[in-house]
């Protein structure tokens, strides 16, 4: 209602994302007024997509597409998150869980080995060096830069087809605090830029999935 207001008054500013939760899908960003969605550009705390059934959540759910859909289909890449964080924790705590053990073994968790093209998030608890504050409480330690464009074609998070797509600047790659590029880095352009990772190829802006984000347990 906000994008809409500004357009029948006639404003059009830059709209900048700052990390504020699923402005950054493609979903809720089709809904938005699109002549002013064209000018909206910043941080995406989201991973570059992959289709929807292609993604460790469905992988991890249905072992690797040998059992059924998970009922929760559209929504199942949210719903893994907190779980995820649940199991690790339960794993970290030992033979003893009290909500000291839970912790410890968050914190203490070691930061895995970043893919070469960085596309992998990066999730910590902690102090590994990352933030100057020191203890991160948060999980996300980094963030890709993207830029709305409103013709490009493909499926949203709910597998729904239509136009409009962010497009992921440096093809997905994502930056840890202080890797952010100083020099400029052509927002709005299309070059090295990436919609989301679709090895069908069927739709400007996708690319092939790469090896990082396959399923490792589902990799022949």
């Amino acid at each position: 209602y906000f994008t809409q207001e500004a357009t029948k008054q006639g404003y059009f500013p830059e709209w900048v994302l700052s990390g504020t939760v699923f402005a950054d899908t493609s979903v809720f960003a089709r809904k938005f007024d699109q002549k002013q969605w064209a000018h909206a550009f910043g941080m995406s705390l989201i991973p570059t997509r992959t289709p929807r059934n292609d993604g460790i959540p469905y992988a991890v759910y249905t072992d690797c597409k040998a059992t059924a859909a998970p009922p929760a289909d559209n929504t199942q890449g949210i719903i893994y998150t907190n779980e995820l964080l649940l199991f690790d924790g339960l794993t970290l705590a030992g033979p003893k869980l009290s909500a000291q053990t839970f912790y410890d073994g968050l914190v203490s968790y070691p930061l895995l080995p970043r893919d070469p093209q960085h596309l992998r998030p990066v999730s910590s608890y902690g102090d590994h060096g990352i933030w100057p504050a020191g203890t991160d409480y948060g999980g996300g330690d980094d963030t890709a830069l993207v830029w709305w464009d409103p013709t490009a074609p493909g499926e949203d998070e709910t597998a729904t087809t239509g136009n409009g797509q962010w497009r992921y600047m440096n093809d997905g790659q994502r930056f840890l605090p202080g890797e952010i590029p100083t020099a400029p880095m052509g927002f709005f352009d299309k070059l090295n830029t990436v919609t989301y990772f679709d090895s069908s190829g069927q739709y400007d802006g996708t690319k092939p999935m790469p090896a990082a984000l396959q399923p490792l347990a589902c990799q022949p």
